[in-house]
């Protein structure tokens, strides 16, 4: 049977007609596997994105709500891009979040049609469609969709001889969306080129790469100079606000590695755990080590293409990996390096004359679809939801619309993306004494409390539960992982 899959693709390869029929018929798929999750929760940190962007086009200010007790958030703690696009995109569908994802969608179709073009490898394609980890990358509202985005105009001019001028216009693009989406990563990528150019010997192209970055880098100066008159904070405060992560990484990594290297160890198991939990670790370590033998085995000539991919797998892998991050819930950061690797596979196994080797490659991705199965079928099945604690929000909203409560909530920040009513924000209460004061005072113009099922035992949550209870007459109601008690009229 596998034989006879083996020759089904490899007559595909040299009929470009038939090729072509069922890369569509991918596309399809990719289409529907997607749209099917669209309707997926929203995580922790993908509202931070997001509402910049909405209130940027619905109220002309960009800032963050933290609801009632901080309606003015700064939200530079990343460069502006992304939730500018995302707010953007918002305002399509009725649905703003499932509005916002349809970017992310488009991203990854974007890739999907890229990695096509640059491989010519349908089984190549056909894992990235089946993929459970770029399933989830497909629908994330996140800085690491836009990183995906620059990269892959990056890639573009992969193609492009560099001397030609449209060969720098993509690495431009490319580069000024990464440094007004996510200052690290821009520096990585910036990083990976250097070393590229340098072994390729074309080192004339490192200037013409500083002078593009220095470009991008004013511009991104600029763009956070003109949406600082829509904030409440000065263009010097918010310039340095988008390069605190660093700090914040680089600090906490520091302190752990010198002070209590049990934490970074903890920090690293916990990456490889999220790592493998999505596909990730398993299958780059099964394709990194077919690339590795065919390299080595047969001293394979490699090309100045495949070596940019290379880097930018081998590089910012290393680097995630030893900083300790990798992307809250879902590791997002390993994005453009998985897909750098998936792009030196597809290259390779296209370009097998060998039918052993042709048949080793096909059945390395049938085996890797095998263990996909499951867990995208999974995520199909929970609507998009990544994680199950994250499900009952829009069960919660639905009811509250329903019922026509209209009032103050105590709520977690991420049910903004659903509801329109006034809120305090557990985020904002726990550890801050006199916003809890503040809560404790207003308990008459509350209407409802919600309260994930984990945190019924946080001390601080409690008490303001529990004196809400005594208070008033409440109906409880429980929607997955979320309790909802609303005043008895």
């Amino acid at each position: 049977m596998f034989n006879q899959l083996n020759n089904f693709f490899r007559n595909l390869q040299n009929v470009k007609q038939f090729r072509n029929i069922i890369f569509v018929i991918l596309i399809a798929i990719f289409f529907y596997s997607r749209i099917t999750v669209i309707d997926g929760e929203l995580l922790t940190e993908e509202w931070l994105f997001l509402s910049p962007g909405i209130n940027l086009f619905n109220d002309n200010n960009f800032l963050y709500d933290w609801g009632i007790l901080v309606p003015d958030g700064n939200p530079f703690h990343k460069p502006p891009l992304t939730s500018i696009i995302f707010g953007f995109f918002s305002n399509i569908l009725n649905d703003p979040i499932a509005s916002a994802r349809l970017f992310t969608i488009i991203i990854n179709l974007f890739g999907l049609l890229l990695i096509f073009i640059i491989t010519k490898s349908l089984i190549t394609c056909l894992f990235f469609t089946f993929s459970y980890f770029f399933l989830a990358s497909s629908i994330i509202i996140q800085t690491d969709v836009l990183i995906f985005f620059g990269f892959l105009f990056l890639c573009i001019a992969q193609n492009i001889n560099t001397r030609n001028y449209s060969y720098h216009l993509f690495i431009f693009i490319g580069f000024f969306i990464l440094w007004t989406t996510k200052i690290e990563s821009a520096l990585i990528i910036f990083f990976c080129h250097i070393i590229y150019y340098f072994i390729i010997k074309k080192k004339k192209l490192i200037l013409n790469l500083f002078i593009i970055n220095l470009l991008s880098i004013f511009l991104t100066f600029v763009l956070v100079f003109f949406l600082s008159q829509f904030t409440n904070e000065s263009f010097i405060k918010n310039i340095l606000n988008i390069f605190y992560p660093i700090e914040r990484i680089l600090g906490q990594q520091a302190d752990s590695l010198i002070f209590n290297f049990s934490n970074y160890i903890y920090s690293i198991t916990t990456i490889l755990a999220k790592l493998f939990e999505y596909g990730f670790l398993l299958e780059t370590l099964i394709l990194s080590s077919f690339i590795i033998f065919i390299i080595k085995k047969k001293k394979y000539q490699i090309s100045e293409k495949l070596l940019f991919y290379i880097i930018c797998f081998f590089i910012p892998t290393t680097i995630y990996l030893l900083v300790g991050y990798s992307g809250m819930q879902f590791p997002r950061y390993f994005i453009f390096p998985f897909y750098s690797l998936l792009i030196v596979f597809g290259i390779l196994s296209n370009n097998f004359e060998n039918k052993k080797k042709y048949k080793l490659s096909n059945f390395l991705i049938v085996l890797l679809l095998f263990l996909n199965v499951y867990k995208f079928y999974t995520l199909i099945k929970n609507q998009g939801n990544i994680i199950y604690q994250e499900s009952g929000k829009k069960e919660i909203a639905f009811y509250l619309k329903d019922n026509q409560i209209n009032g103050s909530l105590i709520a977690y920040e991420n049910f903004s993306g659903y509801l329109k009513n006034n809120m305090y924000l557990w985020e904002v209460i726990k550890g801050y004494e006199i916003n809890k004061k503040k809560v404790l005072k207003n308990l008459d113009k509350i209407d409802a409390v919600i309260l994930k099922i984990g945190d019924s035992n946080n001390s601080e949550l409690k008490f303001i539960l529990e004196t809400y209870q005594k208070n008033y007459k409440l109906n409880k109601i429980e929607f997955n992982n979320y309790f909802l008690w609303i005043k008895k009229s």
